[in-house]
């Protein structure tokens, strides 16, 4: 079935087992078999980096929420 996103699926996943545990996920390693040809490691790189921002993101709101409620006991 060409075209029905097959491998971003599979890339999305591979970066996803990847989150480390202490953002909810499951610090995975990922093994990644392509069969086809039709892995593009400048596309995973562009889905690891956007997860990375993501994270950063995360970890500050996390961290300027508990200066808060430190700040209000």
């Amino acid at each position: 079935m060409p075209g029905v996103g097959k491998t971003q699926m599979s890339m999305q996943l591979a970066v996803c087992a990847q989150i480390p545990a202490a953002f909810g996920g499951a610090a995975g390693e990922v093994l990644y078999v392509d069969t086809e040809g039709s892995f593009t490691s400048e596309r995973a790189k562009e889905m690891a980096s956007a997860l990375a921002s993501h994270l950063r993101r995360m970890a500050k709101q996390r961290k300027s929420a508990s200066l808060q409620n430190a700040a209000a006991v």
